[in-house]
């Protein structure tokens, strides 16, 4: 900019002249602040996105029970004895079905339904049942 109003002096050319230079180079800059504004939004905005998408995809991975293949990778790599520290959480409404099934004599029913609602073993469905 300044290099430009250099040579605008030493040059011979009128005033209305540089004027409408400066005015131009103004210009061109003040575009060019608006771009990397700009830039720097859409850049802020998207890792934003990608963060909240993040943080969405850990709420549910953490709010899911275990699947047989993570148990089977747990003992495989722990040992046999070591489970997950997630304990597999049923809702109330799954709850009292199970209750109700159990209730009704209808022990196998509640086993699947608690097999396919939370995905733990057969074993582990078997045991909670026999609690009730």
């Amino acid at each position: 900019m300044f290099l430009l109003l250099f040579v605008l002096k030493k040059a011979h050319i009128g005033y209305d002249m540089r004027k409408k230079v400066i005015i131009m180079e103004q210009v061109l800059v003040a575009v060019i602040i608006i771009l990397v504004v700009l830039i720097i939004g859409l850049s802020i905005a998207r890792i934003q996105e990608r963060t909240t998408e993040y943080d969405v995809f850990e709420a549910e991975r953490k709010s899911r029970p275990y699947t047989e293949a993570e148990v089977h990778h747990h003992e495989m790599k722990f040992g046999t004895n070591a489970k997950p520290n997630n304990p597999v959480r049923v809702s109330e409404a799954t709850e009292e079905e199970i209750r109700h099934l159990v209730l009704s004599g209808k022990k196998i029913l509640a086993i699947k339904m608690l097999v396919e609602k939370t995905g733990m073993s057969l074993s582990d469905a078997k045991h909670r049942i026999d609690q009730y």
